[in-house]
């Protein structure tokens, strides 16, 4: 079967990009990699980084449509990356406090340790902490309702 010349350059056009699509997969799983996620899958902010680092390599467009982001949705996580944390202190005098009574304390007795402080927060501020862990049975929760 032979083809005309619309339909090989059609041809050509389409393998270019896949021949795209591939390399810009390659590029993302080592940026992912070298960002230090170790997960099977990306988070949403980790593919946003890939693609702010790498938007002048390839196209924003493209590149939002291969890991499936919304326009929006990149725009918002950059501007939030650039924005610094106002309760910065706040959760730095947290932590100073939970260190300080050897991991013993809640939040309750933190909340009290700041208002002895002469620091008033609400509670919910303090709900917002992220905590991570690199273990299990590190952090346990529970919900008494």
């Amino acid at each position: 079967m032979k083809l005309s010349l619309d339909d090989k350059d059609r041809r050509i056009k389409e393998l270019e990009e896949r021949n795209a699509k591939v390399r810009n997969g390659k590029l993302s799983i080592k940026k992912i990699e070298s960002l230090g996620s170790t997960k099977n899958t990306a988070t949403k902010e980790e593919k946003i980084r890939v693609v702010y680092e790498s938007r002048h390599i390839y196209q924003l467009k493209k590149m939002l449509n291969f890991f499936n982001i919304a326009k929006s949705s990149y725009f918002y996580t950059i501007n939030r990356f650039n924005r610094e944390d106002p309760n910065k202190s706040i959760k730095s005098l947290i932590t100073e406090i939970f260190e300080e009574n050897k991991a013993r304390y809640g939040y309750r007795r933190i909340i009290s340790e700041l208002r002895n402080r002469r620091l008033i927060i609400n509670h919910k501020a303090y709900y917002k902490r992220n905590f991570n862990t690199t273990s299990v049975n590190q952090i346990w929760s529970t919900d008494v309702s």
